[in-house]
């Protein structure tokens, strides 16, 4: 737990002086040089050189990116090979505190292997080649018509023929949707967290997130990842409406419609309570204050 020696007045100004900063870079876009998200490499467009990218025939070299018109979608040929889409907040708008961007969406998952260049080839296959020449990873839409790698103002990134129609989607985008709070330090039985709405500790060093991308994230100071439910999904032309949902029963449960995809599984303690803490440990306590699931992340930041 972090123990603030600034008086109350003081610690409000600071905050207000902070949140206003990072406003003011979340409206000015991607903010490369200075990034930081829940799973972000800082700087990762440092000294790397934007380049026009997606035509037939066109490569990106190591340390080479493209960007959406808007400028707020990111494709970098990582020098440690690796082919990744960066972009803004999953979190929403109106909520700069937490999970700053840019943050990763998609990748080839071709890490580990410097030199590699990712090309655009005249049979519409898109091919992640290792320094020898060797295949790090394909598209496998060679022969699909393919004359364009199309990245939006929403984030899809796909692989289209000349008709505007898509061979493949690489990843789907996202709606921009408005952040607010679901609750602070204990959220209420039968409650839920849905798309973009977070919880609190008290002390606003800690936030869980139902994401757009349909996860769950814990997050500490800095934005450091801290836990997650593993239920980020893609979904077209829209964003993930799973929601979460402290129930009467005692479980914690993330639910895609009326299907549950992720769960505490602590049935059985109707009066259990969830809490965030000002440790950052997220508790299900039952109704006689004993821990009965936690993330394990107190004290972490």
């Amino acid at each position: 737990m972090r123990h603030l020696r600034q008086n109350r007045s003081t610690q409000h100004l600071i905050r207000a002086l902070l949140a206003v900063a990072l406003a003011i870079l979340s409206v000015v876009g991607m903010g490369i040089s200075t990034a930081e998200a829940g799973s972000v490499r800082y700087g990762v467009f440092d000294h790397a050189t934007k380049v026009a990218f997606g035509s037939p025939n066109t490569t990106m070299f190591q340390n080479q990116y493209t960007v959406s018109a808007d400028g707020r979608f990111g494709l970098i040929m990582q020098g440690d090979g690796n082919l990744v889409l960066y972009g803004p907040s999953p979190c929403g708008a109106f909520q700069p505190n937490i999970c700053r961007g840019p943050y990763d969406y998609w990748s080839t998952n071709t890490g580990g292997q410097p030199g590699n260049r990712v090309v655009l080839q005249t049979d519409g296959n898109l091919v992640v080649y290792r320094p020898n020449n060797s295949v790090a990873w394909a598209s496998n839409t060679g022969g699909s018509g393919v004359t364009q790698l199309s990245l939006t103002n929403k984030g899809s990134l796909s692989l289209k023929r000349p008709d505007g129609s898509v061979a493949k989607w690489l990843f789907s985008g996202l709606d921009i949707c408005n952040s607010y709070v679901g609750f602070v330090g204990q959220m209420p039985n039968d409650s839920r967290l849905n798309t973009c709405s977070y919880g609190a500790s008290p002390n606003g060093v800690y936030h869980l997130m139902q994401q757009q991308d349909g996860n769950l994230v814990l997050y500490g100071p800095a934005n450091h990842v801290l836990w997650a439910t593993g239920t980020a999904q893609q979904v077209i032309g829209d964003y993930s409406h799973r929601y979460a949902q402290m129930q009467y029963d005692g479980n914690f449960v993330v639910y895609d419609g009326n299907t549950p995809v992720w769960a505490s599984n602590t049935a059985g303690f109707p009066e259990a309570r969830l809490v965030l803490q000002d440790d950052g440990n997220l508790v299900i306590y039952s109704g006689s204050g004993q821990p009965v699931w936690s993330s394990n992340t107190g004290g972490q930041i």
